[in-house]
């Protein structure tokens, strides 16, 4: 059986080239030390070194061993590093999936420290819908997921945010003005919207019914950013989530944002299996989404005052 001593010390004597020196670096005594080089000897039933006075030459069989020893502390020194990295919850790998709305920049935004923090760890984003984001999670496929809830077993959906749905419409169009618009200011207003909104084609529709019954022209598209740079171009005012209104009025792109009267909201849920564990770095990742939907939900309230 290996003697982890008797390595010890033989990486030592190749090192240093005498006894008395390896016995200094391993603060013993030498006879302890020519101790453990003839037991190692004995059990290879071979000599290692050729001894000239007090100084000893390894022979090839020393050198080979050697080689072979460095391999041995090289990968020790490696995993002392990987259980380091454990233990801080720098090396992992965490899988968040999540509906587009928040994927294209939000999400960006905020696991950017983490990665940065945990240079070692490795992350995967799927952007799906949010029946797909559940299903997902409920399998353990992806560690967490933020769309909105869907009645999926094995899911436990953590209220996150509440969107409220906005206008958003050219700085120089009649209806930029302070104050919530009505169903009535919107009369005859051409208004983008969504052709499909995530997972249910209706839920659009039927979020912004008063709206939308009383609009003239509807120009549709599948993504609230098209939407709102529509919006920009003139064409109408388009009904967005207020967080990427936001997002396109922090890029100082001279869009009006105002309120719905009949205040229409989409709730956004973390995501997490209710049958499969949890990694630390995991719940770390939660713990982030969860401060950043809080800092961002303060940022609409002051965006919308």
């Amino acid at each position: 059986m290996l003697n982890v001593r008797q390595i010890e010390v033989f990486k030592a004597v190749m090192e240093c080239g005498s006894v008395s020196e390896a016995a200094r670096r391993l603060n013993v005594s030498q006879p302890s030390v020519s101790k453990h080089l003839s037991l190692l000897e004995a059990r290879l039933g071979m000599s290692l070194f050729l001894r000239t006075g007090n100084r000893l030459m390894p022979n090839s069989e020393a050198v080979a061993l050697h080689q072979q020893v460095e391999q041995l502390y090289s990968g020790l020194t490696k995993l002392n590093s990987f259980m380091s990295d454990m233990a801080q919850h720098r090396h992992g790998e965490v899988q968040i999936a999540a509906m587009p709305l928040i994927a294209h920049r939000w999400l960006p935004e905020v696991v950017a420290p983490l990665l940065r923090r945990y240079t070692q760890m490795s992350a995967s984003f799927p952007v799906r819908s949010s029946s797909w984001v559940s299903k997902w999670v409920a399998a353990g496929r992806a560690d967490l997921g933020i769309a909105m809830p869907v009645n999926e077993d094995g899911v436990i959906a953590e209220p996150l945010m509440d969107l409220p749905m906005v206008a958003v419409l050219a700085s120089d169009h009649p209806l930029a003005a302070p104050g919530p618009l009505t169903a009535g200011d919107l009369r005859g207003e051409s208004l983008i919207t969504l052709s499909t909104f995530d997972y249910s084609p209706s839920f659009f529709d039927d979020l912004l019914r008063p709206m939308i019954e009383s609009s003239g022209r509807r120009i549709q598209t599948f993504t609230t950013y098209v939407a709102c740079e529509l919006a920009r171009q003139g064409l109408g005012v388009a009904l967005v989530d207020a967080l990427t209104a936001m997002q396109f009025q922090q890029r100082g792109t001279g869009l009006c944002v105002r309120q719905l009267e009949e205040n229409p909201t989409i709730r956004i849920a973390l995501l997490s299996a209710a049958h499969w564990p949890r990694s630390a770095l995991a719940d770390q990742f939660m713990a982030e989404v969860r401060r950043r939907s809080a800092q961002t939900m303060r940022q609409i309230d002051d965006m919308l005052i």
